[in-house]
């Protein structure tokens, strides 16, 4: 039982939950407002029971500090204090059960799906203590022939690497050979060459090298252009003038000639400004610099390019890549042939056809210099000679290659064919054999043995436990499902639970509940939304909670020992018609007088005022009242003695009472209070002494206004006698009730002229007279 709270610091909206300690009683009732916390302090204890804090945790105050909690009270016959610091309980109320919004998602429905994971909760929390120590029985022998099963498995695959493609049966009962090794050698040596044939065969022979191509097509086509070509009458005319030109070392007569026809304007001669009109050297000079020029000129500056691409700079690349793949072979061969090649020499090959690129790039630059002047091939052919000579080692190299080639051939041709595949099963069993009886293979064996004799150990007796909780949980479900239905019963349900029985079948093979609600004549199945009708559409919102509320009391009550248990119950009512909270509050009356204690949370003050009366009235006991209430900040604190009668006190006894404290002496509320209410209380009284007679809405004064023509056939008539007074007393209370003076509204009444109207309207609300 929870005697005490003395601290709730920084769990929700309870920074400092807990001004001053407040006692509980055996009934506790907690009144707050939707976001004051109820659902959090009801977390708080369904931690203390499970001594799971994570819901709490995860309820952390934002921008608070240290998480804490203290509760003090008894558990199991021993004093209590179970003190909460960051995420662990100092002390356990395993007592406690908890019905609220966690418990209907986990084991009824969420969302209004009823999933595996429902049943399988619900099994759990229909089973009692005594099936779940069965229920732990096949737990512990499925969870000992899981682990012989993965012991066993593990052996197992220990020895793949053993076994080879082997069957363990198979290779487990092998049976050991003498003189094993020396079988193995004989047959291996009789495979020996057959199993290399097939490798000789697909190797690879050696490759040929290409030898680096010299092309000076191009080349020497370039360097043979000259102006001659171009235009030779052109060329005589425009020679014979200028060789009337001094000649310098440093001039190009040529070049001056087309740069001065590149400033003609017309006709007009740039150098002497006379007409140039119908001179034949003009002309000349025209065709000459023309467009067969531009293109020589063209050619004879790409003529660097197409020299250096003439020497084939990738041959020697591919040359060099070609001898160290060859090299690589030979070195594959070598076991079966002795392969020899005479390496020539790459870097001297290399220097020559650098030492060729330097008088290439002489002979272009020569043609440069005077690009309209022919250059001879003389030199071009002697660098080609040159470097054929150089590609001579190529020719050697290969004719070696063709001679190792021929080797490698006569070598294949001289293996002789075999077929194998017996030799090489009985190559594999010799081995396998030999493998099986190796020490550590052995030790293996033996332990995928012992694994298999304890996985069919513990088989068997999770048979048996499995047969003995079948029993016990068709035993157990059966009362179950009588009590829901019961239960279901009180509560006015319009269906019942069916076919409640445990089952195996899902994904997990975890045992489960499995059950219809049988509605209208038709059965449900309590599963997934489906197409027809299902659990999520037959049942209404106030018949899951209902649903929900029957599993756990027929739990509750199923349990052998409830007198010890401590019930928290968080918003039970929600979406229940009146019938329904009526019987609930039946159903908190009777877990009150049957556990040790009880909590009820709620945001309806008066349900809990009907739960309060009902178990005082029964004498059961007297609840503790408390509230969840605003603080400072937005924050919530627990406050004690929370009055439910004057929450749910209605305007016209809150007045009432107002007036009769005034009348006694002992006021509850100021003189000018009093006073304002007297008007209500006049008009309250009429109407309900007289329901149905007095139009909603009509002020006092109409209605006396009303009962001054009524005949004497109407109720109304035995208030005619005592209009006189009653107008004098709704002239008094009616000066306080309403602003409309217009000046200056009465703000102050006397306690003698209050007391003298208030005794009149204490006469008539007593005796209906004045």
């Amino acid at each position: 039982m929870l005697d005490k709270i003395i601290c709730l610091d920084n769990v929700g909206v309870f920074q400092q939950g807990i001004p001053k300690a407040v006692d509980l009683g055996k009934v506790t009732l907690v009144y707050a407002e939707n976001g004051r916390g109820k659902s959090t302090l009801a977390a708080v204890l369904s931690s203390l029971g499970s001594g799971d804090t994570v819901p709490v945790v995860a309820r952390h105050t934002f921008g608070g500090g240290a998480q804490k909690a203290h509760i003090r009270g008894t558990s199991a016959g021993r004093s209590m204090n179970a003190i909460l610091n960051g995420t662990i309980w100092s002390a356990t109320c395993p007592e406690i059960l908890v019905f609220d919004q966690h418990f209907i998602e986990r084991n009824v429905h969420a969302g209004s799906e009823v999933s595996t994971s429902h049943h399988e909760a619900l099994l759990e929390f229909a089973l009692g203590d005594a099936a779940v120590t069965k229920k732990l029985e096949v737990d512990e022998a499925s969870d000992d022939q899981t682990n012989a099963t993965r012991r066993r498995t593990a052996a197992e695959e220990k020895l793949r690497g053993f076994m080879g493609k082997m069957p363990y049966g198979t290779f487990e009962k092998l049976v050991q050979f003498d003189n094993v090794d020396e079988r193995i050698l004989a047959v291996e040596q009789r495979i020996a060459a057959a199993r290399d044939a097939a490798s000789i065969t697909a190797r690879a022979s050696l490759s040929l090298l290409s030898t680096p191509s010299v092309d000076f097509f191009e080349v020497r086509a370039v360097l043979a252009r000259s102006l001659k070509d171009v235009h030779a009458e052109a060329s005589r005319i425009v020679r014979t003038h200028l060789a009337h030109l001094p000649q310098k070392e440093d001039a190009d007569a040529e070049a001056w000639a087309s740069s001065g026809l590149a400033f003609m304007r017309g006709t007009d001669c740039p150098f002497c400004s006379q007409s140039t009109e119908g001179l034949p050297l003009i002309a000349a000079y025209q065709s000459y610099f023309d467009e067969a020029y531009t293109r020589l000129m063209a050619e004879v500056h790409d003529l660097e390019r197409l020299a250096l691409n003439s020497l084939d700079p990738g041959g020697i690349a591919a040359f060099e890549r070609t001898e160290e793949a060859n090299r690589e072979r030979i070195n594959v061969w070598s076991p079966q042939l002795a392969l020899t090649l005479d390496l020539p020499d790459i870097n001297a090959t290399r220097k020559q056809m650098a030492a060729a690129k330097v008088r290439l790039d002489g002979i272009v630059c020569e043609k440069l210099h005077a690009p309209l002047v022919a250059v001879s091939d003389a030199e071009l052919n002697d660098i080609q000679t040159s470097l054929l000579e150089a590609f001579a080692v190529v020719t050697r190299y290969n004719q070696q290659v063709v001679a190792a080639n021929k080797l490698i051939a006569e070598y294949q041709a001289k293996l002789a064919s075999e077929k194998v595949s017996t030799l090489q099963e009985q190559l594999a069993a010799m081995r396998a054999n030999k493998t099986r009886f190796q020490p550590e293979v052995v030790a293996l064996v033996a332990e995928r043995q012992q694994a298999d004799t304890d996985r069919n150990t513990a088989e068997a007796a999770k048979k048996v436990a499995r047969e003995q909780l079948d029993t016990l949980m068709e035993s157990v479900l059966g009362s179950f499902q009588s009590d829901i239905n019961t239960w279901l019963a009180k509560f006015g349900a319009d269906f019942t639970v069916v076919k409640l029985k445990p089952t195996y079948v899902g994904p997990t093979g975890a045992p489960r509940t499995e059950y219809g609600l049988s509605l209208r004549g038709s059965t449900v199945p309590a599963g997934r939304r489906s197409l027809g009708p299902c659990f999520q559409t037959a049942l209404s919102d106030g018949d899951k909670r209902s649903l929900a509320l029957a599993f756990f009391l027929a739990r509750l009550f199923g349990d052998p020992g409830p007198a010890n248990r401590v019930v928290i119950v968080d918003d039970m009512f929600t979406s229940l018609d009146k019938h329904r909270r009526a019987q609930t509050v039946d159903a908190i009356a009777y877990v009150a007088r049957s556990v040790e204690q009880v909590f009820v949370f709620a945001h309806d003050a008066f349900f809990l005022r009907d739960v309060n009366r009902r178990l005082v009235g029964k004498g059961i006991c007297t609840p503790v009242v408390l509230e969840a209430a605003r603080a400072a900040n937005g924050y919530s604190e627990l406050r004690a003695a929370f009055d439910l009668d004057e929450v749910c006190a209605t305007d016209f006894y809150k007045r009432y009472r107002a007036l009769e404290a005034f009348l006694d002496g002992k006021p509850s509320e100021s003189s000018l209070s009093t006073a304002q209410g007297m008007r209500p209380l006049l008009e309250g009284h009429l109407h309900r002494r007289f329901p149905g007679r007095i139009s909603e809405g009509l002020t006092v004064g109409a209605v006396l206004a009303t009962i001054k023509t009524e005949p004497n056939s109407s109720p109304l008539s035995v208030l005619q006698p005592s209009l006189g007074h009653l107008n004098e007393l709704n002239d008094f209370a009616s000066a306080f009730h309403h602003d409309t003076s217009g000046i200056a509204a009465r703000t102050e009444v006397t306690d003698s002229e209050l007391h003298a109207y208030g005794k009149q309207m204490m006469q008539f609300l007593h005796t209906g007279s004045l």
